[in-house]
């Protein structure tokens, strides 16, 4: 998702165990590393996969959460 001096994004997914009905279930996460005033922040945001909608979602909320922190801590 993103790869800087000040940023890392990565983006997984795995398997949940079966409900009752014996659907399959996926959940998404990314994790984000960021360097800011030098500390290191870990940002973590998570999402159930429904369909390619999900994905989108979840690689937006990262980014925007990720923009605005690095605004937010800028010097």
């Amino acid at each position: 998702l993103r790869r800087s001096p000040v940023a890392v994004s990565l983006l997984a997914g795995t398997r949940l165990p079966p409900p009752e009905d014996g659907a399959q279930r996926y959940l998404l996460f990314t994790t984000t590393y960021l360097l800011l005033r030098g500390k290191a922040l870990i940002v973590s945001a998570y999402s159930t996969y429904t369909g390619p909608a999900d994905v989108d979602w979840l690689t937006e909320q990262t980014r925007r959460w990720t923009d605005e922190l690095a605004r937010l801590n800028s010097r």
